[in-house]
């Protein structure tokens, strides 16, 4: 017999093994899904739904695992399983958190060569209570029961969450893009003028021209007073990490209550062919609905997950975007300085 077992990843104490050997007979395939994984009837495929991390033949070494449950087994529809048996946390004589080794007075197999030799295990984990089988064992963030008659609406708020983020991330990065060389203009001019011009052009000049004095005639001079202004220019602090998420999520609430308050026929009639082809016919006003939901949720903090997927994505983004933008600047200003500066110094320090 073949057993899947569907729940949420657990935690094993340190009182239990951290590793544990797969004995003769027995091969554990473990399976996993950062998304929410449905189930129910008209559900995709649980194979679909979860990618492979690990194969462990007989023999193979792999850490101990836990597995809380989160589903009743009595409602789930089995076709979408492939035959394989159900045996959830939680269900039947199964604890709401199981274990593949709970063995705490070292009775169970730990090595390849105890497995080799047909020792095996002897507690009330998974490869003691279901030996000589084949597991596939699934860790999902939130497996979620959808019922036939929940399936439209199911499909429509998946739909609405998966197509609203194709429109608000690049809604946000182009007005915090806009707003990031604003700031860095005036980063730059603020500095320029307080720190590198507090005494005047002229005197900024002077100071260079001093600790460039000595080597004139063996270097170029230009880069030389590009390389001393430079420096002067990398004192200038920028945004931090923590900063700039801030202002991407300032940007992020503003852009979804301007979607809140605009027309969304367009993106509704999308968010209902999507839906369709996931065979849950409905109209464009349930998804238009289903838009206004979701962008209501996002508001009032009911989904932090979304928010925390659209920060993540557009963090790695713009925090790229940001340094191009802000070495671009530096490099403008660098020339520009470079200029100012080396006026004065033609006369005070070039032959002739």
């Amino acid at each position: 017999m073949s057993y899947v077992w569907v729940g949420r990843a657990g935690d094993v104490d340190s009182s239990l093994p951290g590793h544990v050997v797969i004995p003769q007979g027995t091969a554990l395939e473990h399976r996993v899904s950062d998304e929410e994984v449905s189930v129910g009837p008209g559900q995709p495929d649980i194979w679909r739904q979860t990618h492979p991390r690990a194969r462990y033949e007989p023999g193979s070494v792999m850490p101990n695992l836990a597995l809380i449950g989160m589903l009743d087994g009595d409602r789930l529809d089995t076709t979408q399983f492939d035959g394989y048996t159900l045996a959830l946390p939680g269900t039947g004589s199964h604890d709401a958190t199981v274990f593949l080794c709970t063995d705490t007075e070292g009775s169970c197999p730990v090595t390849p060569e105890q497995a080799a030799e047909g020792a095996r295990h002897h507690c009330n984990g998974i490869l003691s209570l279901h030996p000589d089988e084949e597991h596939v064992w699934m860790e999902c963030r939130q497996p979620t029961y959808v019922d036939a008659t929940a399936q439209p609406a199911w499909a429509l708020q998946r739909s609405a969450e998966e197509l609203l983020p194709q429109l608000l991330r690049p809604r946000t990065a182009t007005a915090v893009q806009a707003e990031l060389r604003r700031h860095i203009e005036q980063v730059l001019r603020c500095h320029i003028g307080d720190v590198l011009f507090a005494q005047g052009q002229v005197a900024y000049a002077t100071r260079i021209m001093e600790s460039v004095r000595a080597r004139v005639g063996q270097v170029d001079l230009r880069r030389v007073v590009a390389a001393v202004v430079r420096n002067d220019l990398a004192e200038c602090g920028f945004l931090s990490d923590d900063e700039l998420a801030g202002c991407i999520q300032r940007e992020l609430e503003k852009q979804t209550r301007q979607l809140l308050g605009a027309d969304l026929g367009r993106l509704a009639e999308r968010t209902r062919a999507h839906a369709e082809c996931q065979g849950a016919p409905v109209s464009a006003s349930d998804a238009e609905k289903a838009l206004r939901d979701v962008l209501q949720d996002r508001l009032d903090g009911n989904r932090d997950d979304l928010l925390a997927d659209d920060l993540d994505e557009l963090c790695a983004q713009l925090r790229t975007d940001t340094a191009d933008s802000w070495r671009v600047a530096i490099d403008t200003a660098v020339r520009q300085l470079t200029d100012a500066v080396m006026f004065p110094m033609d006369k005070a320090v070039r032959p002739g």
